[in-house]
């Protein structure tokens, strides 16, 4: 027999389960349903748009420094490029390569002791801001990495 009490609170179960993992470890998804309402043809899920927003990618010490001699002895030289680092990696945070990137920002935080780079993403027609920092070697020389993105002010 069918039991409609269940019926509705499954769904409500999902969303809350699917709400609480996408918060774990400070990371949001942020939705934003603002695309022209779907044809039949299409597939549901491109009605939609989802950024990852909060911290980057989280990678230990021994990864980035591998990254950094990679670099250091001619590999990957496109790690030196803070502006090609956002665009490439951007995809894991729902960015797409038809997204517009601007590098608006790349200086010394002595606070830090890094150089931090900021990009502002134009996706879906709302901006973003990316910001990247060098965690192994500092200057021309230092590899760029993802260090959060925010909604852009």
């Amino acid at each position: 027999m069918f039991n409609s009490n269940r019926a509705i609170s499954t769904p409500i179960t999902i969303l809350i389960i699917i709400l609480v993992a996408a918060t774990i470890g400070g990371t949001v998804w942020v939705y934003k349903k603002n695309q022209p309402p779907i044809e039949e043809t299409q597939e549901e899920t491109t009605n939609f748009s989802f950024i990852k927003t909060g911290s980057g990618e989280s990678l230990d010490q021994q990864k980035l420094q591998e990254l950094q001699d990679a670099v250091d002895n001619g590999h990957q030289p496109w790690r030196l490029d803070p502006l090609f680092i956002a665009k490439t990696e951007s995809s894991k945070y729902g960015f797409k390569d038809t997204d517009e990137f601007t590098l608006v920002s790349k200086e010394l935080a002595e606070y830090a002791g890094t150089y931090i780079a900021e990009v502002e993403a134009i996706h879906d027609n709302e901006k973003y801001i990316i910001q990247l920092i060098q965690p192994v070697k500092i200057g021309d020389e230092g590899i760029w990495v993802v260090n959060s993105i925010r909604e852009a002010e």
